[in-house]
């Protein structure tokens, strides 16, 4: 009966432990890199108490291509515990700052650059049985972004 109260307590103790998240975090890059098409890097990641995800130097690059990147200074979410149970994810605020966005020749027809300092999104909610994602706000301030669509410049 005393395992069941402590293993728990003990599970969740080593989640928090920094050594163990940077371990996940490296496993969670290989595994993105085994199943997709992109190679990432993780600098740093922390999960505090209860289940607030804190990242940062984020990037992300398109394996054959290295001129397609999405690079992030900081990421952090929050998680409410209880909807998950109901199979829902629910997070009060996602916050990203520092997005830089490469797409190089991502398709024969577009090309994006841009950053945006501070990008925020409020009140997700995502359900695993309807696929689909509730934002109540979005908000984002600095930044540049261009769109080159090559269909609409002219040609010589």
């Amino acid at each position: 009966m005393l395992i069941h109260l402590l293993l728990p307590v003990f599970v969740a103790l080593i989640l928090y432990h920094p050594l163990v998240q940077h371990t996940l975090a490296g496993l969670g890059e290989r595994w993105v890199e085994r199943y997709t098409d992109y190679s990432v890097h993780i600098g740093n990641v922390r999960l505090y108490f209860p289940l607030r995800l804190h990242f940062e130097d984020i990037s992300l690059t398109l394996k054959d291509d290295d001129d397609t990147t999405v690079e992030m200074s900081m990421l952090d979410f929050s998680v409410n515990p209880r909807p998950l149970f109901e199979k829902r994810v629910e997070a009060p605020y996602l916050i990203v700052r520092g997005i830089e966005v490469h797409t190089g020749d991502m398709s024969a027809d577009m090309e994006i650059d841009g950053y945006v300092d501070d990008f925020r999104l409020y009140d997700l909610s995502y359900g695993f049985l309807h696929q689909g994602v509730d934002i109540r706000e979005v908000s984002f301030s600095g930044g540049n972004v261009s769109v080159i669509d090559s269909n609409m410049v002219s040609k010589p």
